[in-house]
């Protein structure tokens, strides 16, 4: 039988551990709709001519939080010079 601590920190250990599954979920699929996970097909991409200083580069744009979270994987090759990221909103995103 268990004593009580155990049971405790047992219930507490389930609390912690649903808590940081729910922030997972939502941090994988923001609007909680999993039928926008990611294609493993490789996708089109629509390229784009950026200018920085007196360099001109041809960039794949990605708008979406579904573009952002797939970034250029599954991608048979780049097929530019990278990717530029487009956010509506200031932020500093993690990428990794």
């Amino acid at each position: 039988m268990l004593d009580k601590n155990s049971l405790f920190v047992m219930l507490f250990g389930v609390v912690i551990l649903s808590g940081l599954l729910i922030f997972w979920w939502f941090e994988v699929f923001p609007d909680g709709n999993r039928s926008e996970e990611i294609s493993t097909a490789p996708q089109t991409r629509t390229f784009q001519t950026a200018q920085l200083g007196e360099q001109q580069l041809e960039v794949v744009l990605s708008e979406t939080a579904r573009e952002h979270q797939q970034g250029l994987s599954r991608q048979p090759s780049i097929g530019s010079d990278g990717m530029l990221f487009v956010f509506s909103q200031p932020q500093q995103p993690v990428f990794g």
